[in-house]
């Protein structure tokens, strides 16, 4: 029960995966954990995806692709919802029931308090008994006192997991505390932030709202509004059946003080589908535990699984003093493209005419108005910009415009609204794209004031 006021305008990514049931015993790769965790997930659901003119997939669940999301939250390139089918006798077994039975305790409004009554709490209890009991569950503990090395015995862990995800805590973050906060909120539900009160509609953003499960309850009630597909990656690097891709959606409900209904938007959002809740849980568990034995660089890690390369993220809690705290903030993949080399300390490099050069992400004095990023156009002709944007790692967005000279150089100002990137003083990547097809990633580490990082 959370309310972790966190700025995901931008990202999160729709994870498609296949239930594989694998034995104990038939050869998992032990280098790879979170490969291991996805095929021992034996109440997992396959998925697969509708083609016009194709025959219908034989799988547990089917998508609805459609478009491609382009401008604001007025633009609908899905007039049909995403999940077209989903065997529901399946949400009947494991810890789907007691999973589903945790999502209606939570407040939407981010800013509005949280408590935990006895009742919820045997909820909670119920679930974790059931999914502690699973493979997924049973491989996170291995993997975290035996591979990880680290001293605690199983009740231990469940203590672990249950503060991790379901304790209520206070962040601090951007210099605001926020009270009420929990990961399992954050991630598998979401939230919303907009203003209380008033007659008239009202508009807001959501935060987090990680999970397959709640928007396939909340498409079916009318609840959400899939407007269309996201991808970042250029045809070229998307794998045949990828294991992602990434959505924009309307979430629309009703305030819980019982004024008018409140649109929320998501620019770029997304989950796995068709994992099953423990082993959402085991992979997130995994990852926390990781983050904090120094396996996460800048809150991410790198793992290829099914064919596919990830970046899993990771964001712990934050402190009052500003060290990381010991609760799960969010936790979602990002999409790298097929499985081949891809060097985390690989040398920036652009495909196409625009370059990004040089970057303030610390200014003195004023971080809301003073940030900065300068492009250059290193191409022998004019580029229009119209098409051109910068985005943050987590795809909050600048648009560019005007004009660029052959050989000019453009300093272009980050300002701090809802919708727009930022840039992180303690370290960040700065993306380069035209027409939603990536074409330059750059990164840089600890700001201090008044740094300019040059590329």
């Amino acid at each position: 029960m959370a309310h972790c006021i966190e700025r995901f305008v931008a990202s999160a990514l729709l994870v498609i995966w296949t239930g594989i049931s694998v034995s104990a015993q038939d050869g998992l790769d032990s280098t790879n954990v979170y490969q291991r965790l996805k095929d021992v997930d034996d109440n997992g659901l396959t998925v697969g995806r509708f083609r016009s003119g194709a025959a219908e997939p034989a799988t547990d669940i089917v998508l609805d692709e459609q478009g491609k999301a382009t401008g604001g939250r007025d633009n609908d390139a899905a007039d049909r919802p995403l999940f077209r089918s989903v065997k529901e006798i399946k949400l009947s077994a494991g810890t789907f029931p007691e999973f589903v039975e945790l999502l209606d305790n939570y407040v939407s409004r981010a800013s509005t308090a949280e408590s935990n009554s006895d009742g919820e709490q045997q909820e909670i209890e119920q679930f974790l008994d059931k999914a502690l009991a699973t493979r997924p569950m049973t491989i996170a503990f291995e993997y975290v006192t035996a591979d990880l090395g680290l001293d605690m015995t199983a009740a231990d862990f469940r203590s672990e997991v249950k503060r991790m995800w379901f304790e209520l805590y206070t962040n601090h973050f951007g210099g605001n505390a926020t009270p009420f906060c929990s990961g399992f909120e954050h991630v598998f539900v979401g939230e919303g932030k907009y203003n209380a009160g008033g007659s008239g509609p009202r508009k807001g953003e959501i935060t987090g709202y990680h999970g397959w499960i709640k928007f396939q309850r909340d498409e079916k009630l009318g609840a959400v509004d899939y407007l269309g597909t996201k991808y970042d990656l250029p045809p070229a690097r998307l794998p045949a059946n990828p294991g992602v891709i990434t959505l924009r959606m309307l979430w629309n409900l009703d305030d819980d003080s019982g004024s008018a209904p409140v649109q929320l938007f998501k620019p770029k959002g997304g989950f796995f589908v068709g994992l099953s809740p423990e082993c959402e849980l085991a992979l997130g568990t995994v990852a926390y535990f990781e983050h904090g034995e120094g396996l996460y660089t800048n809150d991410k890690r790198r793992t290829t699984i099914d064919g596919a390369t990830y970046d899993l993220v990771m964001y712990r809690s934050v402190k009052a003093n500003g060290d990381r705290g010991d609760h799960i903030r969010s936790f979602y993949p990002v999409l790298i493209g097929l499985a081949s080399p891809v060097a985390d300390d690989a040398p920036p490099s652009s495909d196409g005419p625009l370059a990004i050069v040089r970057a303030l992400p610390n200014p003195d004095g004023d971080d809301q108005t003073g940030e900065w990023v300068e492009v250059k156009n290193e191409s022998d002709a004019i580029v229009d910009l119209s098409s051109w944007e910068l985005r943050d790692r987590q795809s909050g967005t600048r648009p560019l415009s005007g004009t660029l000279a052959a050989g000019e150089i453009k300093q272009f100002l980050i300002p701090r609204d809802m919708f727009s990137m930022r840039l992180g003083n303690q370290g960040g990547k700065i993306r380069l794209l035209s027409a939603g097809e990536q074409v330059q990633e750059v990164s840089y580490g600890d700001a201090a004031t008044e740094k300019v990082f040059e590329f």
